[in-house]
């Protein structure tokens, strides 16, 4: 904003900043239930959430989603997290592809069915989680046509405002920021909605509870 004020023309007054509860209506504040919040939002985004309580449900929950999957189908993003879920269920190694192969091209990764990342922070109000590239490259959660999301309730944030904020405090190195809101989609044609027109056709989460 100090930077906009220094380059607009002299008597051009820039509105006052508002805060996102401020502005949005559907803005679910602090004393709503932010999982309920996120989950609706995904869901009416084509997005699909699984709640468990601990990570050994979630890794009960990973493998109903995975196995009818090929073998050796799920690239991981490398992360401790993501490797304590993992170790819960013994029948998902078949599978789990551990290596994350940053040095290869893009389309080693599309041969993947799926990329399992965590996320810095989910967005109650929109449905979105944002991503970093601290974390995982962007590749990993746009190629592979499944994108399954692990995460824990805590990272639930009301708003883009928020997640913005938090993300500015951490002391990451991270070159860019993707917020994702549902599966690919277009409508370009016909006002068809189309899912999976540039990136994954089915998006995932799976949230353990506080």
């Amino acid at each position: 904003m100090s930077r906009l004020k220094s380059v607009s023309p002299a008597g051009i007054q820039l509105p006052p900043h508002q805060a996102d509860r401020e502005i949005y209506l559907d803005h679910p504040g602090e004393s709503a239930s932010l999982l309920e919040s996120f989950q609706h939002q995904l869901l009416l985004l084509h997005g699909e959430v699984h709640l468990a309580t601990n990570p050994e449900q979630a890794s009960g929950l990973l493998y109903n989603i995975v196995k009818e999957f090929p073998t050796k189908s799920c690239l991981l993003q490398n992360s401790a997290f993501i490797d304590d879920v993992i170790k819960g269920k013994k029948e998902l190694e078949v599978f789990i592809d551990k290596t994350f192969p940053l040095e290869e091209d893009s389309v080693s990764y599309s041969k993947f069915t799926a990329g399992i990342t965590t996320a810095d922070y989910l967005v109650a109000r929109t449905g979105s989680i944002l991503l970093t590239s601290a974390p995982a490259g962007r590749r990993l959660s746009v190629l592979p046509p499944v994108h399954i999301v692990l995460a824990r309730e805590e990272q639930i944030v009301p708003s883009l405002e928020d997640a913005y904020a938090f993300l500015k405090e951490k002391s990451l190195d991270w070159s860019y920021a993707v917020l994702i809101s549902g599966p690919s989609r277009t409508s370009d044609i016909e006002k068809q909605l189309v899912l999976g027109a540039h990136g994954p056709k089915r998006l995932l989460v799976i949230i353990i509870r506080s």
